[in-house]
């Protein structure tokens, strides 16, 4: 960890989190200025290979100290913060989606890596701030509509049928995943309602899209009237994929 060549370092750093002993933490710890942000990117990961929640702390501290974060880095941090999980770091990354998080590096990065891996935070995710987080942005509203589609928080329904309109494909595709018979009962929303914007999701332009529609609509199994019929259709769809899972489907509607 303290050669003077940065690439040394950085295997150093992967070697101790891969090995995963605490008496590597301090290594891992006093490098977290390394001058060099691959290093650092190296180390973050390492940190959250170990998973040691005294770490926590001592991320966020970096988060707000000088130099800041290159976007490597910072990247890299909040994955790990997110693995390592604990009020510490759900407490920080909610922030970062709510944007009072008080740091030095450009918000824009932690921000879209935030809202990617708040699902790794299970119960202390912070589900209502991501469901109140709306962008213009293409990538970062797939980003939220992810995590989301992972932990399927009461209230995100709404979220997710509008999702269904969104214009950028891969938004839709985590939508139509999300939108299970047992989600939307958990919701108490109505079946026919939710299988028609499902069925229009399985003609949707984009493979994946249709691909997830079909796989949420074998959830609904006891459907009636029953969807073997409207499933039969895409067993001749132009995609391999779409054709996998609409035979998978009929297998599981009977």
């Amino acid at each position: 960890m303290h050669s003077p060549e940065p690439l040394v370092r950085r295997s150093a750093a992967l070697a101790i989190g891969r090995i995963g002993h605490p008496a590597g933490l301090d290594l891992l710890v006093h490098a977290l200025t390394d001058p060099d942000s691959l290093v650092q990117a190296s180390v973050f990961f390492a940190l959250g290979l170990m998973r040691d929640s005294t770490a926590s702390p001592l991320i966020v501290e970096r988060f707000q100290a000088q130099p800041p974060l290159a976007s490597n880095a910072a990247t890299e941090a909040v994955t790990a913060l997110a693995k390592i999980g604990g009020p510490v770091a759900a407490d920080f990354i909610a922030a970062l989606i709510r944007g009072t998080a008080t740091i030095t590096t450009e918000p824009d990065q932690p921000l879209r890596q935030a809202a990617l891996e708040a699902w790794r935070l299970g119960d202390h995710a912070p589900s209502n701030d991501l469901i109140a987080l709306h962008s213009t942005d293409d990538d970062l509203r797939w980003r939220i509509l992810y995590s989301l589609g992972r932990l399927r928080p009461a209230g995100a329904s709404a979220r997710f049928l509008d999702a269904l309109r969104d214009p950028y494909a891969p938004v839709r595709h985590a939508a139509a995943r999300s939108l299970t018979q047992s989600y939307i009962a958990s919701e108490g929303l109505a079946e026919d309602g939710v299988i028609e914007l499902l069925k229009q999701a399985a003609d949707d332009e984009d493979a994946g899209v249709r691909i997830q529609a079909i796989r949420s609509l074998a959830s609904y199994d006891d459907a009636s009237p029953p969807l073997g019929a409207f499933l039969r259709l895409h067993v001749d769809d132009a995609h391999a994929g779409v054709r996998m899972q609409a035979l998978s489907a009929l297998g599981l509607v009977g």
